[in-house]
């Protein structure tokens, strides 16, 4: 079934997934839910978070919050803030009913009716895939950034005056 390499620590398996033991499956599971788990700690109470359905399943997501220009920029005013998109996940078998599409324009349309501010969002640098598709939905490049981590990511913004 599998190929075993060690890379200094870690080992790897190469198989089909039907060939992998109950057991093994099962701790794939709780890995899964582990992970969603720690990933879910960016969600609070203020986020405004939009779900998309197909046959009453979740088939994307974004969530949207106000960020202050001071989290980035000391001295600025903390009551000057903009919505900020992030986590935008749509299913990829959902992908070609522009299922992503919609949900875009669903919080468009949600905050330019309900904010009236720019929205704002970062993108990692060379990800092509995301750019074209922000850029396709009225999205500008504004900026580029280093995080403390010295990731690069590219800043883009639509404007509610579009």
């Amino acid at each position: 079934m599998s190929k075993w390499v060690d890379h200094k620590s870690l080992t790897f398996s190469v198989g089909k997934f039907a060939d992998i033991s109950a057991d093994t499956k099962r701790k794939l599971k709780q890995m899964i839910v582990a992970a969603v788990s720690e990933r879910m700690k960016v969600f609070n109470d203020d986020h405004i978070i939009f779900i998309a359905y197909k046959n009453a399943k979740p088939i994307g997501m974004v969530m949207l919050s106000d960020i202050s220009p001071a989290r980035h920029f000391p001295g600025e005013s903390k009551e000057n803030t903009q919505p900020y998109l992030y986590n935008f996940i749509c299913s990829p078998q959902h992908r070609p009913l522009k299922a992503s599409v919609s949900l875009m324009y669903k919080v468009k349309e949600y905050v330019n009716e309900n904010l009236k501010k720019d929205l704002n969002l970062d993108i990692r640098e060379n990800d092509t895939r995301a750019e074209r598709f922000f850029e396709k939905n009225g999205f500008v490049k504004t900026c580029e950034w280093n995080s403390p981590t010295d990731v690069k990511y590219n800043g883009y913004t639509y404007s509610n005056q579009t």
